[in-house]
């Protein structure tokens, strides 16, 4: 990930945590040093957590597109396909099924 994009992210989530904070510690349930201390640490937690989700999907399109098209084919065509911007499978074929071709590519 672009570390520009990380940051802003990164401070996009700790704005809204530290509103959400804001409001326990209003309500009294935390002290605003340990309000400080969970919103870094729930930070970390979702970017972590979004990350992986994203790698896992990546990871998946790529075997998708793989699948479905004709051939044995290396990683740096599928990843040229997936650029391409053609209409690609679903990365949530079930994995019982053939997936379906991108549109656009010569078989």
């Amino acid at each position: 990930m672009n570390p520009m994009m990380a940051a802003a992210v990164g401070s996009v989530l700790r704005l809204a945590l530290g509103l959400g904070a804001g409001y326990i510690v209003r309500a009294g349930a935390w002290s605003e040093a340990n309000a400080s201390i969970y919103v870094e640490a729930a930070t970390l937690a979702l970017i972590s957590f979004a990350w992986g989700q994203y790698q896992h999907f990546a990871q998946r399109r790529k075997l998708v597109v793989a699948l479905s098209l004709h051939g044995p084919t290396s990683e740096a065509h599928v990843e040229k396909v997936i650029a391409a911007g053609y209409v690609l499978p679903s990365v949530t074929t079930p994995p019982d099924r053939v997936p379906e071709p991108p549109r656009g590519v010569a078989p």
